[in-house]
C-alpha cells in the first residue's frame, strides 16, 4: 500500500531535518584537529599560525576551520591547505598573513595565536 503524497513529503522532511542536525552536531572542531593543524603547519615551515572565525570563538558550533599562516608562501601554502583538509576532514580556509592587509591585521588582533 502506497502512502499519500503529503505523508511521503513529511517523511522526507523529517529525514532531512535529522541529517541536518546530525551534520551540525558532527562538525564541532576538536582539539586533536587543532593540534594536528599546528603540527602540519610546522612541518611546512610556518612561522605563525592564527585561528580565527567560528572555530576560535565557538568551536562546538564551527563547521569549518579558519587559519591564517605566515612563513609558508607560494605553492607550498596551497599544498598545506590541501593536506590540512585531507587529514582533518573538515572544510578549511587558509589565509596568508603576508603581505599585511586590513583583513590580516583584524585576524592578528582578534584571532587565537596557535604558533
Amino acid at each position: 500500500m502506497s502512502l499519500p503524497l503529503y505523508q511521503k513529503v513529511d517523511e522526507k522532511a523529517r529525514a532531512c531535518s535529522f541529517c541536518f542536525l546530525w551534520y551540525n552536531l558532527s562538525m564541532a572542531i576538536k582539539q586533536e584537529q587543532i593540534e594536528r593543524a599546528i603540527a602540519l603547519a610546522k612541518a611546512y615551515g610556518a612561522a605563525r599560525l592564527i585561528l580565527f572565525g567560528s572555530a576560535a570563538t565557538a568551536p562546538r558550533q564551527a563547521r569549518d576551520l579558519d587559519l591564517a599562516c605566515d612563513g609558508v608562501s607560494g605553492w607550498k601554502l596551497y599544498e598545506l591547505g590541501a593536506r590540512l583538509e585531507e587529514e582533518l576532514r573538515i572544510p578549511l580556509d587558509l589565509v596568508p598573513l603576508s603581505p599585511p592587509t586590513r583583513f590580516t591585521r583584524l585576524i592578528e588582533q582578534r584571532g587565537k595565536i596557535l604558533l
